[in-house]
């Protein structure tokens, strides 16, 4: 990665694993001790990166317009594509639930499987997002300065525009 922006850091909750997402279109996964146990390629920036608190999944957004979601050891499960590049993605505890925000203006929920269980219209880019450990409660901060809370249904709880 020399010379190239690190654009995205998460670390699982025990510190033994650490995901680094790359301008030069690459996703690197550590060891605590600095062992690149592997790598993978997106034909775009990587700049939404999140790991599961125990490690074990991964999922990352591309400037390519995909979100990709690993196990530990490398493995690609699944990779869906939206119609913006993704930058807000959000992994449960165990990888049962993903949350992606894209620069398609929508907020995707998945399954461990793939599967989109649902996808809402938001008001502008969905840059953040945050999962609770269970999946039942998501956060979404959007270009417009939106944030927002949702159930896991993918109804608005309650929405707050800041200053900036």
């Amino acid at each position: 990665m020399t010379g190239v922006q690190t654009c995205a850091l998460p670390i699982s909750s025990d510190g033994d694993h650490i995901l680094a997402g790359s301008g030069d279109k690459n996703v690197y996964f550590f060891d605590k001790g600095c062992n690149l146990l592997w790598t993978y390629n997106t034909n775009g920036l990587v700049g939404g990166t999140s790991i599961s608190s125990d490690g074990s999944y991964i999922a990352i957004g591309s400037d390519d317009k995909h979100v990709y979601f690993f196990n530990d050891i490398g493995d690609l499960l699944w990779k869906h594509r939206t119609k913006g590049l993704v930058r807000g993605t959000a992994v449960s505890e165990g990888g049962s639930f993903i949350v992606v925000g894209s620069k398609d203006k929508h907020l995707y929920f998945f399954n461990r499987k793939g599967e989109v269980l649902w996808k809402k219209k938001m008001g502008d880019w969905v840059v953040k997002t945050a999962i609770t450990a269970d999946g039942n409660t998501i956060a979404a901060g959007t270009y417009n300065k939106q944030v927002c809370l949702l159930d896991r249904s993918g109804d608005i709880m309650w929405s707050y525009e800041t200053d900036g």
